[in-house]
């Protein structure tokens, strides 16, 4: 068996012993979490940005933004009842 395949076994049997000795009331106490990049700006698409302009004039230089002064890190936990505040 691979490392991580026992790791699985092990942290299975965490949650089906006690789930086998105290059943649903266990399921209780289970947090879980997640998180994820989001955007806190909203860049312009491409259509929304388009500028009129004159054949001959010059075309506007846009300036690229770094991912991280666009995006934030967020965390959620919830459990069985729902977001946990």
């Amino acid at each position: 068996m691979s490392p991580n395949t026992v790791g699985y076994l092990k942290c299975s049997l965490n949650f089906l012993t006690p789930y086998n000795e105290e059943g649903d009331a266990m399921l209780s106490r289970i947090v879980t979490g997640d998180e994820t990049w989001v955007s806190h700006v909203t860049p312009e698409s491409k259509q929304q940005s388009m500028e009129w302009r004159h054949t001959h004039s010059p075309v506007k230089v846009k300036t690229k933004q770094s991912l991280s002064q666009r995006k934030i890190m967020a965390t959620v936990f919830w459990d069985r009842h729902g977001v946990l505040g």
